[in-house]
Parts: structure tokens; C-alpha cells; sequence
């Protein structure tokens, strides 16, 4: 049975034929349906037209003495609204004579059809939870995923997303009709007077699209691919569309760059729901596809995955308003608090003179509880959270608090009572600030030396038996013996000057005191001062620990010990195109430094980068990443550089290190765009001689470390791992900024990189700081959610013909990418 939540209708005949009536209810078929003549085509058109397209049947209640109706079943099957109409007939019309007020009447019915409708519903969960199937969708998705299937003769797998009314546009003619995105393909069906349009794009073919006020129309979504350009307007939700048509179409290119089915399956990513809106009674808008949904929950997990540097495998629960109780200041800040399968977040709105973040891993939380409302309306309705290192958090204004409790304790049972021996044995290095040593590093509050058996180790993330690189090697060859190696700085020191040690000394100060009002380790309060500390440059002893922090790589290093132990025992002597690569270029990374002389340093460096290699055979080994790799050698130990690899190549530069250097090709295009907006002039200029096209690849495949003198790139690289690719961005615009007076007079390509080339080679560490703090100052706006938007764009139009192997628009770039490589 068709049953469906009562429904007012006021024309109970507009449309319609009635075909039986008994008093109570009403038996209608849409007029046309099942005839060829005119009426069935006016109707069909108005149909195309309208958003909500109606089954061919329904039943109607007919409230007594009143021109109220309530529509309470519908089908597209006469059969199935027939069984509805005679249950109706023998069940509930009887009922109905009993009652004399038409208002108790009505109210009966309504619950009772809702009961129905609750009742299948229930039913129909239980059976796809059963069977494993996805829960049921609305009646007017599915008729309309029926639909697509049939106009355009798809497979019966194909998986319907959402669909939209719109208009599409043939020689300034529109066309209305609807557009239906799938998981395969975006296509538009249009009907009017018999004249069919029908349109299929695989997500594959696009190459552009774009948003854009037409001379007509303020919102048309254009899009485009190697045959035709295609152009929709009169959508009701443009923004919506457009963000859904971006998204199926960065999927798809992300399966081509993967060379794998990407997945988006609804049972990957789901949030939950928003803990603001549980328990509440409200208006219910139309219902999205469950894959809607799933899509949504994907990328809003994937936006504050990123605002909080989380494993790329956290899935978002939740999120809810509440303020913060900041002890530093006394205050309490408004935000959002997130919760993930592993970590409770909150950060507060942003640009406000009070704002802060916090990650709380639930590996050390101790316990949560209710606080007795206090008199104070600013911890009204408040909550704790207390940490192994004894940091208590308190969040209040909560309005679903024991919601909130209950969620998280469901989280925490999840992760269970493990605590790791490291978490238990480290100390901060707060305590080697305290103690004054010259060249002497206390262990890390991220390092222990002890190691964990195979059962605690995550294997999900590790190579399968017989893939990658190592299953090339010869296992007979005997392994070496080794040993990990601390930051290699503390055993390969370099000379310093009472200047610079005075400099550092100072720093060193400042970041203790931060460290005591703000707290040390994951938890930190992360406010702009540490931005602040941050710009002017990080500590040398520091400097691992806060690269580890604010990368998000101390998340992987805490819940993956002895990993990396494992895939070095599974790399070593094994031999592949990788291996050979990395074994090349061992002695062309930092030749200069005594670290890299050195067996111990050369050993660290060799074996962290097969590790990687093994870990990710889809990237394998990359140019460029020696030159990195060495420099996180020299400020954190081999295990935590290994792990800022990670961060590096799969969360802070994605795609950038695989054998296409497609991430890299994509932030080139992006760094064009930025630049046209800032300094047109400057782009009209360089755009015609390619030279962003060959400076950007190597600045931002070694964040500036190849091109930069070697202290003043690092604060760069503090910079980066603090705030992300926007830094590699800003800094590339200020330095273009700072040279544009000469660059926009030079005649040719060689010229302009003899004056950048200068200009870099020649900063110093006091430039730096000045260059890095304008940067923010000026191209502030730029930040990670712009990027993405921006990487999104040129993603879509690169992937395709670089994959494709068309490069007759890119010759010259590939070239010019080809000799950076190269170089580096």
C-alpha cells in the first residue's frame, strides 16, 4: 500500500478526474494519463514544467461540509491505489459514520493514515537493513530515479542523486525541463507539445563549469565539454546545484587520477545528524536522495577535516553551538563544537578579536560530565572535559546537553580503555626549555622509544601483501641492521653566532610562556598569538614538536605505534623502480649539511623514504620529496618525519608527488587565477611567456627550500605546516608583488627569471618575516576553503587532458614542468 502523510489540496479537481467517491474519499487519475490525445500532451508539458511531478493516481479525504481535502495515498499503479481504496472501504469508512463532529473526524483519519505511513516506513527499513540495502527514499525520488532509467535507457544500477527543475538554453530559446544528476551522469529531459530534448554528460567529459549572470538571467550554470557547451538557468536552488554538479564531476576526476572506482557509496562518510536539530519538531523540507546526503556528509566532513588536520579516515557526527570557557583570559568565546569517530572539536567564529580552536582526542579523554547550572548565564548549561595531562575544557550554553554527554560516551566506549604506553611516558619539551642545555633535546611529548605489538597496529593504511614496491625486492638479501635516528640537528649541530643564539633565546621565551597559558600537546588553546609566535619564526628546538602539531601529524604517529617500524623491516633491501629512484638521489639532497655526509643521516633519509614509497605505492617516490624529507630529518626524528610525510603528501599538498605532479600542475593554474585577480597588469605581462608556469613548480614542490636560502625557506615551512598551502600561495604573491615594478618591463621569459631569481637568492631571514607578515596582511583573504574552490575549478579542466595525454594546450607548460623536475 501507497500511503502518504495527509496533505492539504485545496482544487480538488484541478488536473484530475475523479473516477469513484463514496462520501468519505475520493478515487482520482490525472487527466491524460494512459490516452495520446491534446489533453495528455498539455498536461505532460505542465508537468515538465512544475517541480513536484504527481503519481497518475491518488485517493483523496474529503473533510465533511468543507472544500478541504487532504491527500492521504498515491501510486503510479492502478492496482496498488485499488487495494488502497478497498481497505479504505471496508476499514475505515465504517469508523468514520460513528462520529458526529467532522473535526474529531479528520483528526482520526490524519493519525491514522500517519500511523500507516510510519508503520511501512518502519517496515521497509528493517528490510533493507536486512537485506543491506539503503533506506528508503521518498516515493516521488524514487519514481522520478525510475524515470531517468527508463527516458535514457541506463543500467538499472545507475544510482539517481538529486534532480532539479531549470531551463536549458538553444539559441537564446529556453527550454524547461528537468535536470537529473546521477552518480554516472548529468542529463536533462525536456517535453513540450510532443517535441522531446534529451541530453546525457558523462561526469568524465566536462571540462569546465561555471557560474556566471547571463544578460537575461543572474544565475546560469554553464558547462562545458570537448563537443558543446551546454547552459541551464531558472534553477530554484543554483547554489545547490552547481556545488552538487562540482562535486559528482571532482569525483569523477579523482577516479581517473586513482585509476579506480572512487567510492561513493552511501556507506562511507555519513554524519549522523546536527545535534542542534535532534528532538525538534519542525517543518520537514522535501527529502534528498539517502546519496545526497551521503555527498553532503562527505564534503562537510572533509571541510573540518581539514580546519582541524585530522586523519583523512575521521568521519563528522555532529555539531552543535555552545562557547568556551578560555582560562588565558577569563572569557568565554561562541562556536561550534564537532564531533568525530576519534576527536571532539571547537573553534570559535571566525575573525573575531577572541578567537580559538581545540582537538580533544578521545584516547585522553578521563571522563565528562554535567556542570550544576551556575548562576552565571556564561556557563549555563555547561560540560567538562578532562584529559590525562589534566587539562579540563569546559563548553556550556549547550542546549542538548544530554544528548551531547550521551553521544561522546558512546564515542569514548567506542575507543575504548587502551591507552598507549607513550601517552603515558612522554614529557613535554617545555622541560628542555626549563633546563637550559645548549645543544642537549629532552624527548619530544610526541617520541617514545618503546615498541607495540602487530595487534595494535592499524594495518588498513599498509600495503597489501604483494603490491607496491616492496613485492619487487629479493627476500633472501640479507638486512642491515639499524637503528632510528633522533632529529639529526642534535647530532650533526651547526655553528651558531651570539646573534642568532640571542634571537633564538628570545623566541624560546616567548613560546614558553604561551606554553604556560595555553597549555602543551594536541589540546593547546590555538589562538593568533601562536600565529603570531609562528610568523616570527619557530625555535630550533621547537621546531619538530610544532611542525608535528599543527600539521595534524601527531594524530597518525599516537594511534599507529611501531608502524612505522613494521614498514621499514618490510622495505629494506627490496628492490623497485622506487627504490632506484630514491637511491639516485639520496646524495643530491642537503650535500652541504654534515648530516647528509654521514651514513646516520643518509641511512634516515633512505629509509624514510622507501618506507613512504612502500606505504603509497600510487605515489611511490617523487623528485622533490628528498629535498623535504631531509630538512624534517634535521628537526624531528626519523619516526615523526616519516608521519609529516604522510601529512605532506596526502592531506596538506594532495596529488602533488604523484607521476604526474598533478596536484602541482593544478595550484599552478590556481596561482594564475590569483594572480590575474591581484595584479593584472603583472598577468597580462608573464601569462604570454609562461614564467608563472616555471617558477610556481618549484617553489611549491619544495616550499620554497630549492630556491630560498636555507633559514630564511624555513620560516616558510613553519609557516606552512602551521596554516597550510594558502602560505605557499600568499608568499608567491608577495614576492611577485614586491617585483612587479621591473617584471612588468621585461621582454622576455629569461629576463623575468633573472630579477625573481635575485630577488630570492638575496632575502634575508629579517626579509622574510616582514614579507611573510605582509603577505597575510595583503592577500589575507586567500584561505583554505578559497583554494579548494579554486583547486576544484582547474582540477576539472586539467585532469582530462593530462590523463588523456591531450597536451596541445599545454605543451609549453609540460615542457617548462618537465625541466623543473628535472632541476630540482
Amino acid at each position: 500500500m501507497v500511503w502518504v502523510n495527509p496533505e492539504e489540496v485545496l482544487l480538488t479537481n484541478a488536473l484530475w478526474d475523479t473516477e469513484r467517491a463514496n462520501g468519505y474519499f475520493i478515487l482520482q487519475r490525472r487527466k491524460g494519463h494512459g490516452s495520446k490525445g491534446l489533453s495528455s500532451i498539455l498536461i505532460g508539458t505542465i508537468d515538465s514544467v512544475l517541480e513536484s511531478r504527481p503519481a497518475p493516481f491518488r485517493i483523496l479525504y474529503q473533510r465533511a461540509n468543507s472544500d478541504v481535502s487532504y491527500t492521504i495515498a498515491a501510486s503510479v499503479s492502478h492496482c496498488d491505489i485499488m487495494s488502497n481504496w478497498n481497505w479504505l472501504d471496508k476499514q475505515l469508512k465504517p469508523t468514520l459514520a460513528c462520529f458526529d463532529d467532522p473535526n474529531e473526524a479528520t483528526n482520526y483519519v490524519k493519525c491514522k493514515i500517519e500511523s500507516l505511513v510510519a508503520q511501512n516506513m518502519s517496515q521497509h527499513q528493517a528490510k533493507n537493513v536486512e537485506i543491506g540495502n539503503l533506506p528508503a527514499e521518498s516515493f516521488e525520488f524514487r519514481s522520478m530515479s525510475q524515470k531517468l532509467i527508463k527516458l535514457f535507457d541506463l543500467s538499472s544500477d545507475e544510482k539517481l542523486v538529486n534532480y532539479y527543475t531549470c531551463s536549458y538554453w538553444i539559441k537564446r530559446m529556453p527550454h524547461q525541463g528537468m535536470m537529473y544528476l546521477s552518480v554516472n551522469h548529468l542529463a536533462f529531459y525536456s517535453k513540450f507539445l510532443s517535441k522531446e530534448i534529451k541530453i546525457l554528460i558523462k561526469w568524465p567529459d566536462i571540462t569546465m563549469i561555471e557560474r556566471e549572470n547571463s544578460i537575461i538571467f543572474s544565475d546560469t550554470i554553464t558547462i562545458t565539454t570537448k563537443q558543446q557547451v551546454y547552459q541551464f538557468s531558472l534553477f530554484a536552488k543554483t547554489s545547490e546545484t552547481y556545488a552538487l554538479i562540482e562535486q559528482l564531476t571532482n569525483l569523477a576526476m579523482k577516479q581517473i587520477m586513482n585509476n579506480d572506482d572512487a567510492d561513493i557509496s552511501p556507506t562511507s562518510s555519513v554524519i549522523k545528524t546536527d545535534l542542534y536539530t535532534l528532538n525538534r519538531d519542525g517543518p520537514k523540507s522535501k527529502t534528498p536522495s539517502y546519496l545526497k546526503r551521503e555527498l553532503d556528509a562527505r564534503a562537510l566532513s572533509e571541510t573540518y577535516r581539514r580546519v582541524f588536520r585530522l586523519p583523512s579516515k575521521e568521519k563528522l557526527d555532529g555539531f552543535i553551538p555552545c562557547t568556551l570557557f578560555t582560562p588565558y583570559n577569563k572569557q568565554s568565546v561562541w562556536g561550534k563544537l564537532y564531533l568525530f569517530d576519534d576527536y571532539v572539536c571547537f573553534t570559535s567564529k571566525q575573525n573575531v578579536p577572541n578567537q580559538v580552536t581545540v582537538i580533544i582526542p578521545f584516547r585522553q579523554v578521563t571522563f565528562i560530565e554535567k556542570i550544576n547550572n551556575n548562576s552565571s548565564s556564561s556557563l549555563a548549561n555547561s560540560v567538562i572535559i578532562s584529559t590525562n595531562s589534566k587539562s579540563n575544557f569546559v563548553f556550556s550554553n549547550i542546549n542538548d546537553r544530554d544528548v551531547l554527554i550521551k553521544k561522546i560516551s558512546e564515542l569514548l566506549a567506542r575507543t575504548g580503555d587502551y591507552r598507549s604506553q607513550k601517552d603515558r611516558n612522554r614529557s613535554s619539551r617545555l622541560d628542555d626549555l626549563r633546563a637550559d642545555g645548549p645543544n642537549t633535546r629532552s624527548s619530544s611529548i610526541f617520541s617514545g622509544g618503546d615498541n607495540t605489538s602487530e595487534e595494535q597496529i592499524d594495518y588498513d593504511s599498509r600495503p597489501e601483501e604483494g603490491c607496491g614496491p616492496a613485492a619487487i625486492g629479493d627476500e633472501d638479501e640479507p638486512i642491515e641492521p639499524w637503528t632510528l635516528q633522533p632529529a639529526l640537528n642534535t647530532i650533526f649541530p651547526l655553528p651558531t653566532n651570539p646573534e642568532l643564539a640571542a634571537r633564538e633565546s628570545v623566541k624560546a621565551d616567548l613560546w614558553k610562556l604561551h606554553f604556560l597559558d595555553h597549555g602543551t600537546g594536541i589540546s593547546t588553546y590555538r589562538t593568533a598569538k601562536a600565529r603570531d609566535l609562528v610568523l616570527m619564526g619557530i625555535p630550533e628546538k621547537l621546531r619538530g614538536e610544532l611542525w608535528m602539531l599543527y600539521s595534524g601529524a601527531i594524530n597518525e604517529l599516537e594511534t599507529h605505534p611501531g608502524y612505522y617500524d613494521k614498514l621499514c623491516e618490510g622495505s629494506i633491501g627490496l628492490h623497485s623502480i622506487a627504490s632506484e629512484e630514491i637511491e639516485r638521489d639520496l646524495h643530491r639532497s642537503l650535500p652541504e649539511h654534515p648530516a647528509f655526509q654521514s651514513h646516520l643521516g643518509i641511512g634516515a633519509l633512505r629509509r624514510v623514504l622507501n618506507a613512504y614509497a612502500h606505504r603509497n605505492p600510487s605515489i611511490g617516490y617523487c623528485q622533490a620529496m628528498n629535498i623535504v624529507c631531509s630538512v624534517l630529518l634535521l628537526y624531528a626524528s626519523e619516526e615523526e618525519a616519516f608521519w609529516l610525510m604522510v601529512a605532506l603528501c596526502e592531506r596538506l599538498l594532495p596529488d602533488y608527488y604523484n607521476n604526474k605532479v598533478i596536484g602541482a600542475l593544478v595550484d599552478q593554474n590556481v596561482l594564475d587565477e590569483l594572480v590575474q585577480e591581484y595584479m593584472p597588469e603583472l598577468h597580462q605581462k608573464l601569462a604570454p611567456l609562461g614564467v608563472l608556469s616555471m617558477i610556481s613548480l618549484s617553489w611549491f614542490l619544495t616550499i620554497f627550500l630549492s630556491v630560498m636560502p636555507f633559514e630564511v625557506a624555513l620560516h616558510i615551512v613553519d609557516c606552512f605546516f602551521y596554516d597550510g598551502a594558502r602560505v605557499v600561495f600568499q608568499v608567491a604573491l608577495a614576492i611577485l608583488n614586491a617585483n612587479q615594478e621591473a617584471l612588468v618591463k621585461v621582454r622576455d621569459d629569461s629576463e623575468a627569471m633573472t630579477i625573481l631569481s635575485g630577488y630570492i637568492e638575496n632575502i634575508r631571514v629579517t626579509d622574510i618575516s616582514n614579507l611573510i607578515k605582509g603577505s597575510y596582511g595583503k592577500y589575507g583573504k586567500i584561505d583554505e576553503e578559497m583554494i579548494e574552490k579554486l583547486r576544484m575549478k582547474h582540477r576539472i579542466r586539467l585532469v582530462p587532458a593530462v590523463y588523456s595525454g591531450d597536451s596541445s594546450n599545454n605543451s609549453n607548460v609540460n615542457n617548462n614542468n618537465e625541466a623543473a623536475i628535472n632541476a630540482l
